[in-house]
């Protein structure tokens, strides 16, 4: 027989449920759990619930009318209107369906919230181990800034040594202008003491010309303290 002639079979003789059959899918729906399966899971919970049901009901039994079943019977419970819904059975038959049916119901409220919860934890972990990359991230940019901060105290006692260098060749360089200045009012003295008289030439040429040889070492000094402070 081919796969269509036994889905055209199957479809002929499609399976009425009776309260009988309500109750006994709710207790495989109960056993079974398959609105707590896991992501991709489901269909085969509900393949499982419709083994079952085959072996109390007979291979007219699908999973698909099992599900589509219990997907009319929870919401016509969460109305008040499971009455409604035709299928035979005595009053016992009907509170049993009733307790069933709100069982499952508090069972789907809990896994809800357990899935919520799980949730929660997940989204807590990932919050948790982002914040702990960002301070691993910046103890990592701190130790790779303290080279540089350790660099930095390194070239201060060089730099301040280049500016005790400079401050010794300023001060040299300044004495030197000081010989210089000094040399040169000499200098115009001793013209103003050759303009005012030659008669005196003899002696304060001598003086003269003395102060200039002095002059003359003084310069050579300085210029030798400016050499080796550079």
């Amino acid at each position: 027989m081919s796969e269509h002639d036994e889905a055209t079979r199957r479809k002929k003789t499609a399976f009425r449920f009776s309260v009988s059959a309500d109750i006994d899918l709710l207790k495989e729906v109960v056993m079974v759990v398959p609105f707590d399966a896991a992501y991709g899971q489901t269909s085969a919970r509900w393949d499982e619930v419709c083994e079952h049901m085959r072996q109390l009901h007979g291979n007219a039994m699908t999973s698909v009318c099992c599900r589509k079943r219990f997907d009319d019977l929870l919401p016509a419970f969460k109305k008040s209107s499971l009455k409604a819904l035709r299928a035979s059975g005595t009053e016992e038959e009907y509170l049993e369906r009733d307790q069933l049916m709100q069982d499952i119901s508090d069972m789907m409220d809990i896994a809800l919230l357990r899935k919520k919860a799980a949730k929660l934890v997940q989204e807590r972990r990932e919050s948790d181990s982002h914040l702990i990359r960002e301070a691993a991230l910046t103890g990592m940019k701190r130790k790779q800034a303290e080279p540089d901060d350790n660099a930095s105290q390194d070239e201060q006692p060089f730099c301040k040594s280049l500016d005790s260098k400079k401050g010794t060749r300023n001060g040299a360089l300044r004495e030197s202008s000081s010989v210089v200045a000094n040399f040169t009012v000499m200098m115009e003295g001793s013209d103003q003491v050759r303009g005012s008289g030659r008669e005196e030439g003899g002696s304060c040429a001598g003086t003269t010309w003395a102060r200039v040889r002095t002059s003359k070492i003084c310069i050579g000094q300085s210029r030798a303290r400016s050499t080796v402070c550079t």
